[in-house]
């Protein structure tokens, strides 16, 4: 009964599509992302040579469409690519510590008062205007 209870344990965890195990455009989407964050974290520019040599390197390919794609929004110098690459793990933080909090305390008091801003402010009221809600 231990083995069965084992057995099923193993098939509820095994993804219903393994890693290696994809094909086609779904492949060729997950090699060039991945080519992509590796040249952004080497520091080496995003063309569609540099991602053609990593795919190939890898044992891999990808569609020729696919690869200049990637290479063109990528590597545009209109885009700001540290964005898309800002790999953020976890949540945040529950509390800070009470010498955290006296810290924050002093650099608020640094901080200049930020200028009131001149656009009006609109209010939208979906009640009454005496507050009783006919809802």
């Amino acid at each position: 009964m231990a083995e069965e209870e084992a057995t099923a344990t193993q098939e509820e965890e095994t993804p219903t599509t393994p890693f290696l195990a994809t094909e086609g455009n779904d492949k060729a989407n997950l090699v060039l992302s991945l080519a992509s964050a590796l040249l952004f974290e080497a520091g080496a520019d995003i063309t569609a040579e540099n991602l053609n040599s990593i795919v190939s390197a890898t044992g891999n390919a990808a569609p020729e469409g696919f690869v200049n794609a990637y290479a063109s929004l990528l590597g545009s110098d209109k885009v700001d690519a540290t964005k898309m690459f800002e790999f953020k793990v976890g949540g945040g933080s529950a509390g800070g510590s009470a010498g955290g909090a006296a810290g924050g305390a002093a650099a608020a008091e640094e901080k200049e008062p930020e200028p009131e801003s001149e656009e009006e402010e609109v209010v939208v009221s979906f009640g009454a205007a005496d507050g009783d809600a006919a809802w």
